[in-house]
C-alpha cells in the first residue's frame, strides 16, 4: 500500500543558497490503535506551525499545519488533527522556547482580548518539545453535551467517533465539511471554501484576519555535516550527522528552522532518532543512524560527556573501601596472631642488633678522632 509523503519545500533568495534536507515531512506512521493516539507521530516533531480553530463557545480545534509548494508554484495546505483545548488553558500554555518567544513574542503565545470581535482561526508557532510539557485540557466538561476523551500523547481531548466529530462543530465555518483519516493514523477536514483565494485559507478564514496568517520562517537548515564526535561513533557503525538554522537573510545563526519532522531520517533506516537542540542562541539538530543489530541507543542519550569516558569514576567505585567489607574467620585470626608475634620478635632482634652496632660505630669513631688529632696530615714535598 502505497502511503502519500508530505514534503515542504524552502525556498531561498538567489543570493544565498544551502543545500538542504532533502524534505521536510509531518505524515504520521499508520496506526490502528482505537484510540486517538498521537504519541510516536508527535516524538518525530519539533518547531512548526500549528492552527489553532473556534469550535463552540472557548472551545479550539487544534491543526499542525503542512504548507507545500508544488512544482507549478501553487500553494497546498495540509492539516492534521490534534486535538481540542480551553481557551482558558490555551492561554496559559507554551508554544515556543524561551529565546523563540522573546524574538517573536506574538506568534509564540495565544492571548485574545475580551469584548472584541475575534476571527475562527488563529496560528502559531508551535515546538512539540514544548508543547507536550503544558498543561493538560479538561476532559471533563463537555461540548453541548458531546463527552471528550483525553488524546494519547498529547495535552488535548477529542470527541468519538473520529473523524466524522471534527466536522460538527464548524470547523470550516459555514462552508462545507468533509472528515478525512490520513494513513489509517491521523484525523483531518477538508473544506470546500467559497471565493477565488479558497485554496490559501483552509479553514475558509477571512484572508486580511492578521492573527490567522502563516508565521513568517525566515531561517532554513544547513546540509548535514559530520560532527566532531563521527569517529567515535564509526566503530560501532553508528552515523552521526548534525545541520545547523541558518538565518537566510543574514547568514547567520537561526532559531526559527520548521522540522524536519518525520523527514529527518531516511526512509531507509528504521533504527534512527533525531533531536533539534539549542547551543549559543542557534537552533541545530542533530541525527545519529545506529546498525540494524544495534537496538540499544541509550548509551548516546544519558552520557553526560560526548567527548570523556567515566574512567576515573570507575576507578574511584572500585577504590571505595565501603563497596567491598569481607568479615574475618577463626583461622584468619590464628593467622593474625601469628604474624603479629613473628614481628614482635623480629622487631626486637632487630633493635639489639642496631644497639650493638652503634656501640661499635662509636667506639670507631672514638679511635678515627684520636688518630687524627696526633697526626697531623704530612706536608706535600
Amino acid at each position: 500500500m502505497f502511503f502519500p509523503i508530505l514534503t515542504l519545500t524552502l525556498c531561498l533568495t538567489t543570493a544565498f543558497v544551502h543545500e538542504h534536507f532533502r524534505e521536510t515531512s509531518l505524515a504520521p506512521d499508520p496506526s490502528q490503535d482505537p484510540i486517538y493516539n498521537v504519541n510516536a507521530w508527535v516524538k518525530q516533531l519539533q518547531l512548526q506551525r500549528c492552527a489553532l480553530v473556534a469550535v463552540g463557545l472557548k472551545n479550539f480545534a487544534i491543526f499542525v499545519e503542512d504548507e507545500i509548494l508544488e512544482a507549478n508554484a501553487t500553494k497546498v495546505h495540509r492539516m492534521y488533527f490534534l486535538g481540542l483545548c480551553q481557551q482558558e488553558v490555551l492561554e496559559q500554555w507554551k508554544f515556543c522556547s524561551t529565546r523563540l518567544a522573546k524574538k517573536r513574542k506574538y506568534k509564540c503565545r495565544f492571548r485574545l482580548k475580551d469584548g472584541r470581535f475575534q476571527p475562527r482561526v488563529h496560528r502559531r508557532f508551535c515546538d512539540f518539545k514544548v508543547m507536550v510539557k503544558n498543561k493538560d485540557c479538561k476532559c471533563a466538561p463537555t461540548i453541548f453535551g458531546d463527552n471528550m476523551i483525553k488524546v494519547k500523547g498529547f495535552p488535548t481531548c477529542y470527541i468519538p467517533p473520529l473523524p466524522s466529530s471534527l466536522c460538527k462543530y464548524n470547523t470550516c465555518g459555514l462552508n462545507q465539511c468533509t472528515p478525512v483519516t490520513v494513513d489509517e493514523s491521523v484525523h483531518t477536514v477538508n473544506c470546500t471554501c467559497k471565493g477565488k483565494n479558497s485554496t490559501l485559507n483552509p479553514f475558509c478564514e477571512h484572508p486580511k484576519d492578521k492573527t490567522s496568517r502563516f508565521p513568517a520562517v525566515r531561517s532554513v537548515w544547513s546540509k548535514w555535516e559530520h560532527t566532531t564526535s563521527e569517529s567515535r561513533h564509526s566503530a560501532s557503525g553508528k552515523k552521526l550527522s548534525a545541520a545547523t538554522c541558518i538565518n537566510k537573510y543574514t547568514e547567520r545563526g537561526g532559531l526559527d528552522c520548521l522540522g524536519p519532522g518525520t523527514g529527518c531520517c531516511p526512509r531507509n533506516e528504521k533504527n534512527c532518532t533525531c533531536e533539534t537542540f539549542e547551543d549559543k542562541g542557534v537552533l541545530k539538530v542533530q541525527r545519529i543512524i545506529y546498525p540494524e543489530n544495534d537496538t540499544n541507543n541509550d548509551d548516546d542519550i544519558e552520557d553526560d560527556d560526548d567527548d570523556e569516558d567515566d574512567l576515573d569514576e570507575d576507578i574511584k567505585l572500585e577504590e571505595n573501601p565501603e563497596e567491598e567489607t569481607t568479615v574475618p574467620t577463626t583461622e584468619d585470626l590464628e593467622k593474625e596472631e601469628v604474624v603479629k608475634g613473628f614481628q614482635k620478635d623480629a622487631a626486637d632482634e632487630f633493635r639489639n642488633a642496631t644497639n650493638a652496632s652503634m656501640e661499635q660505630i662509636h667506639f670507631a669513631i672514638e679511635n678515627m678522632s684520636r688518630n687524627v688529632n696526633l697526626h697531623p696530615p704530612q706536608s706535600v714535598k
